[in-house]
């Protein structure tokens, strides 16, 4: 039981990793794209000329926090509030476009 709870840990590691990952790298490769739709939100309007340099940044950093986490028990609440709070800032962003 042991070796499966282990395995699963390191899955969602992985996972988390691996998806903060693709979110940047995904922006990078459609920058024009997130851009417009960052000056299209009437809430992030004001702040289109450097959030999304800074949401690429800070995913890219999240993907480096979960890899570098030492605490496995505080490992999964730290990836837990994180992608929450990034999806909730998504959604609020993409409900209004």
């Amino acid at each position: 039981m042991h070796h499966i709870k282990a395995n699963f840990k390191a899955f969602i590691s992985y996972f988390f990793i691996l998806l903060f990952c693709y979110a940047a790298i995904s922006k990078i490769m459609d920058f024009e794209k997130f851009q417009i739709q960052m000056k299209d939100s009437p809430l992030l309007s004001p702040f289109s000329e450097f959030l999304p340099l800074f949401i690429i940044v800070i995913e890219l950093f999240f993907g480096r926090i979960v890899m570098l986490s030492e605490n496995s028990k505080y490992r999964t609440f730290r990836k837990f509030y994180l992608n929450a709070h990034l999806h909730c800032i998504y959604w609020s962003n993409a409900c209004h476009l």
